[in-house]
């Protein structure tokens, strides 16, 4: 279901005033370094262990515990914001290849 556009912050200031008022991103709108991904412990094993546990506890189908979590939301591109993102883009494709390394 489509609700609408969701407009994200781009820049430091626009980022700081939409903090004051809630959470300006949706989940799959931000990356983030792998350190600190992984220093936050990533997404967190002890849930696949938890469903296996289940499974094994309860005899439980696996099928029916380890299914494909529902859609939530699609983030579409906003077709004005191309401009914007061009010269954003462009860069990240030229430092792929060393971020690869990391």
């Amino acid at each position: 279901e489509t609700l609408g556009p969701y407009p994200v912050p781009l820049t430091p200031r626009a980022i700081a005033a939409a903090l004051r008022r809630g959470t300006p991103f949706v989940h799959g709108s931000v990356m983030i370094r792998r350190e600190a991904y992984e220093a936050s412990g990533g997404y967190r094993a002890a849930f696949g262990a938890a469903r296996l546990g289940l499974i094994a506890a309860t005899a439980a189908d696996p099928a029916s515990v380890c299914t494909t979590p529902p859609v939530a939301y699609t983030v579409e591109p906003e077709a004005g914001l191309t401009a914007a993102f061009a010269a954003a883009l462009e860069r990240y494709r030229r430092l792929y290849p060393a971020i690869r390394k990391l």
